[in-house]
């Protein structure tokens, strides 16, 4: 079957958006031409322009009498609101506990020591059980019979994960009243009691004593990192690997959710009159400790403080305020901030997948040739690399944990 012109692009561009599978053959209007979004993706940002939305908020034909209010939403769009305030990687932990519960109860199902025991079958569905009396019996075996797919013990923090994992898929999902870990709760005592038990034996057994942890970025490595070209601002791929990396060192980005999700209009870039020096401000929103929501909504504002970076008197041969400055100028001011590179200069409309940003740092070493052995370089070494020097100019814990101005 022959590919259309649109999915020959869609495939170079390796654009997974759900708004473009949905929109890839819509019409959009440019200069009174035509186009489809996936010859858009084609077009360097550079080239773009920005269109009002002259949409009619009066315009009763579309159900829309009063432009105060938002449209009717539904049960469905509700309930996706809700998982919206849980975070992605809790979510993704969310599901794989009860995974990991699901092959457990399988594989148990088939054993012939329990046929025997009450509630035989076990649910695969953990929400279906027909008390708490028999899930706490039955969680009470799971937890101690659970390895890895190698055949591996689980580190003791690993099963309090699962449990916790568990607890909110119960909670959130199905609207489950439960809670494992309350210490004056009768219901699971017994399940508190195994799992403590557990965590203790592996613990004793050094299982899971070592815990990993992302390596800095030393300054030797930095260098390297210029030296090499993969950091550069001649061309638009050593800008994206230099603003990607100095958002974690100047600006304290995780390595996750923080760097995807990342807008243009987060980031400013000016001249402070009074101290006759060039800044370049971050505007935080969403971080993985600063939510906004109910709990936060009275110290939101102070954690959300903008962080400011000037430029130094003494600055390195390369200047975060020019870094910054020429990537600002290539890209669209507001939306996506990591786009794709293209030759030159040039960036697209597209934005760099996630499965691509997630080992951007570590690839930024390996075309560097900078060696991996016995380190462990991630997306969030970044910020580890922040929080070391801060630690080695003797900054408080706290101060460290705050946000801060560099």
């Amino acid at each position: 079957m022959e590919q259309s012109s649109d999915q020959v692009v869609f495939e170079i561009m390796n654009i997974d958006d759900d708004f473009y599978r949905n929109y890839i053959f819509e019409p959009f209007p440019v200069e009174n031409a035509d186009v489809t979004v996936s010859q858009l993706l084609t077009i360097n940002t550079q080239d773009l322009y920005a269109t009002e939305n002259k949409e009619n908020c009066s315009d009763t034909s579309r159900g829309n009498i009063s432009g105060r209010f938002e449209k009717p939403l539904s049960s469905d769009d509700i309930k996706k609101k809700q998982r919206n305030t849980v975070p992605y990687n809790t979510t993704k932990n969310n599901n794989w506990a009860v995974h990991v519960w699901r092959e457990w109860a399988e594989n148990r199902n088939l054993q012939p020591e329990t046929k025997q025991e009450p509630g035989y079958p076990i649910p695969v569905e953990i929400e279906q059980f027909r008390s708490y009396a028999e899930m706490d019996f039955w969680l009470q075996r799971f937890i101690c019979e659970i390895k890895r797919k190698n055949g591996e013990f689980y580190p003791p923090t690993t099963l309090q994960n699962i449990a916790a994992g568990l607890q909110r898929y119960l909670r959130n999902e199905k609207s489950m009243h439960v809670n494992f870990f309350k210490t004056d709760d009768p219901v699971f005592t017994e399940f508190r009691r195994t799992l403590d038990s557990r965590m203790r034996e592996l613990t004793n057994e050094g299982i899971g004593i070592e815990v990993k942890s992302a390596d800095a970025v030393t300054e030797e490595d930095e260098a390297c990192l210029w030296g090499s070209g993969v950091f550069s601002v001649d061309n638009a791929k050593g800008l994206s690997n230099a603003v990607f990396f100095y958002n974690g060192k100047v600006f304290g980005l995780r390595g996750g959710d923080e760097q995807i999700g990342l807008q243009a209009e987060q980031f400013i870039t000016g001249y402070d009159s009074a101290i006759k020096r060039r800044f370049v401000k971050f505007l935080p929103r969403i971080r993985k400790n600063t939510q906004g929501g109910l709990k936060q909504s009275k110290k939101a504002a102070s954690l959300m403080q903008p962080i400011i970076h000037y430029d130094q008197e003494k600055e390195n041969s390369y200047s975060i305020y020019k870094i910054y400055e020429s990537y600002l100028n290539l890209i669209p001011r507001r939306g996506n901030f990591y786009r794709k590179p293209l030759d030159g200069l040039n960036f697209s409309s597209g934005t760099i997948p996630q499965k691509d940003l997630k080992g951007y740092l570590k690839n930024m070493f390996i075309q560097a040739g900078i060696p991996l052995d016995n380190r462990n370089i991630s997306n969030h070494s970044g910020r580890v690399t922040l929080c070391t020097k801060l630690f080695n100019k003797r900054y408080s814990d706290k101060t460290v944990k705050k946000p801060f101005q560099t």
